[in-house]
Order: structure tokens, then sequence, then C-alpha cells
């Protein structure tokens, strides 16, 4: 699998595409500048086949429908707990000027995930695993020795809890859960920089409480 990073956003989101070998990808977290966006997977020769979103934040599907009106083929993916967000500016913290920016009219999603879903993309296989705590719906996503990890685990912290549906307790679970994968994985963030599993079992704070 092939892995390319788009940092997007005033908030800086990583937006992910994860490539097969035949180019069909998944766009993961597409969270603003829906022309950079598209621009990466027409220079990177990339048809995506799913939008998969970690959680229902605006900073992290805010160029949803960009994505999904250029390839409509694209199944729109969320945690069914997460998806009321598409319909609420308030629950989705975006600022006002999005409710006028016309990013969320008609956005829907086609699929609702829950722990335990997989997503085949030709050879590959993304497993969901459910990680509450940034959001009631969070998810993670394993796919190979890659952990997907959304605003759940970030180098050498965890994403706030103090928004709506978060939860402190939630969040140390989730990443607990994680930390108990066997063996080691590369961890690719919501934000900020890479960083691996066994890294964060060394030395994330939040891990063994």
């Amino acid at each position: 699998m092939d892995v390319y990073v788009v940092v997007v956003g005033t908030i800086e989101t990583n937006c992910y595409l994860a490539a097969s070998e035949k180019k069909n990808c998944a766009v993961i977290d597409p969270g603003a500048n829906g022309e950079k966006i598209l621009g990466e997977i027409e220079e990177y020769g990339l048809t995506p086949q799913y939008i998969v979103l970690t959680h229902g934040h605006y900073d992290h599907t805010g160029a949803v429908k960009a994505v999904k009106e250029k390839f409509p083929q694209a199944k729109v993916c969320i945690s069914g707990e997460d998806e009321e967000m598409f319909h609420d500016f308030k629950k989705c913290m975006a600022p006002p000027s999005y409710a006028k920016s016309g990013n969320y009219d008609g956005l829907a999603a086609d699929v609702l995930l829950k722990d335990g879903d997989t997503i085949a993309l030709d050879e590959l296989t993304f497993q969901v695993i459910a990680t509450p705590g940034h959001t009631k719906g969070g998810i993670s996503l394993v796919c190979g020795d890659a952990l997907f990890t959304g605003d759940t685990l970030f180098c050498g912290t965890v994403g706030r809890t103090d928004l709506y549906g978060g939860s402190y307790e939630a969040i140390v679970d989730s990443v607990n859960r994680l930390a108990a994968l066997p063996g080691d994985y590369s961890v690719f963030p919501g934000h900020s920089k890479l960083t691996t599993l066994e890294e964060e079992r060394q030395t994330n704070p939040y891990i063994g409480k």
C-alpha cells in the first residue's frame, strides 16, 4: 500500500490517500482544500473508491463533498454515531462560515461503520476499530502495518475530550486498546507528525493508565 499525505486546512489536518496496486484509493479524512486534494489525486493517478472518515468534525469532513462530486462512485464511510455531525454545525465544531459554504448540502453517508467492519480495496483490507473518546463515533483503521488513528492517538498524546461526545475515560481506553494490538505499526494520526505504535507504547503517558 502506498500512503500519500495531504495536509489541509487552517489547523493542518492530515488527509491520507491510501492506494492499492491498481491505483484505487481510500481518501481518509478530507478535511478542507478540496482542490488541493483533487490535485494530489490527479498527480498520483489515483481513483477514489472510498471516502473514509475517522470522525465527524468539520476539519476532517469539510472536503467530502468536493471529492464525492468529482468521484461519485466513492462511498462515504463514517461511524453511525458520528453521521449526525453532517447535519449539525455545532456538533461538528464548524465555524459560522461553514454553514454558508454549501460543503455539507445534501451530504450523506453511503456506509455506516461499526467496530469489526472491514473495507475491501483490491488487495487491501481496512479493519475498523471503534476508538471513541474524541467523539462518540471515532474510529481507527488498520491495514497491513499501517494504523490510521484520526484524533484518537497522536505522537506523545491523545485527542481532546472536551467537545461534543468527548470522554476522557473512553479515549484512554481507546488508545490502550490500540496499544494492545500485536506487533508494531506505522501510525498515521489526524494531525501533526507520524509515529509508530511501539514508540507510543514506550513514551505516550496515556498508554498504560
